[in-house]
């Protein structure tokens, strides 16, 4: 397995280095509350741990959210899903975190995120999952 990228890794400490100023409801979240109404859009990125493409946009809108660049007047949270299969430059750990949010799934690391994460889930409006895929595509496309 090769080893995750320094840039991978330098934006896993931005994102973290915010989150100790902006502390979100679950480890590894950043939320902003701007107050001036009550949605809540929610955010996420590295479901898989190899598919880190997202992150730099999302440290650029948390970053234009925090200079006010992009205004939005109620919550924002950012999570990031599957931290240490990223630290390891894999997809998973244990288990697809795709597929624990079930009762029925075993016990794994996994697990125990998706179940924290559910609950920042439940508690948004919108969840907005930036996913990408790992293989070459023609087009982008959005589901």
């Amino acid at each position: 397995m090769a080893e995750q990228s320094s840039e991978v890794l330098a934006c896993l400490e931005a994102f973290e280095k915010v989150a100790l100023a902006h502390p979100g409801p679950i480890p590894h979240t950043i939320s902003f509350d701007f107050k001036e109404h009550e949605g809540h859009a929610l955010f996420g990125a590295i479901t898989h741990g190899n598919e880190t493409g997202t992150l730099p946009g999302m440290l650029q809108v948390i970053q234009d959210l925090q200079s006010g660049a992009i205004t939005y007047g109620g919550k924002a949270t950012f999570m990031l899903g599957n931290v240490e299969a990223c630290r390891q430059n894999r997809r998973f750990v244990e288990a697809d975190l795709n597929r624990v949010f079930l009762e029925s799934a075993s016990s794994s690391l996994e697990k125990t995120r998706a179940l924290e994460m559910m609950t920042v889930i439940q508690s948004a409006d919108i969840f907005i999952d930036f996913h990408q895929t790992i293989k070459p595509s023609k087009e982008p496309f959005y589901i």
